[in-house]
């Protein structure tokens, strides 16, 4: 019988799957209204303004989104759709994110 490949676990993957945990856990929290999912809503969005700021011609997908913050699909829609409501972003006819005013 053939031997299962292991992944190996680490304290630096524990502290990522607690953040992804937390993340997941206060965008449910923001979905039904809760002061600490909001907050955490809140993080991500200044940090997303923060990186479109850095970096003024970023062009992300949802899927890229995901992967630069990290985070869940479901929180990255919450934040990526907060933001272009906001007119921070818009989202292109090739479904990129873009900066608004760009």
């Amino acid at each position: 019988m053939g031997h299962m490949n292991s992944i190996p676990f680490d304290s630096q993957s524990s502290q990522h799957f607690e953040e992804r945990s937390q993340v997941v856990s206060s965008v449910n929290s923001a979905l039904l209204g809760t002061d600490a999912g909001s907050e955490t809503i809140r993080r991500l969005t200044r940090r997303v303004e923060a990186e479109y700021s850095e970096m003024p011609g970023l062009s992300v997908t949802m899927p890229q989104a995901q992967r630069l913050l990290g985070i869940d699909p479901t929180t990255c829609a919450v934040v990526m759709k907060s933001l272009v409501s906001r007119g921070f972003l818009r989202q292109t006819s090739r479904g990129t994110y873009i900066r608004a005013s760009a």
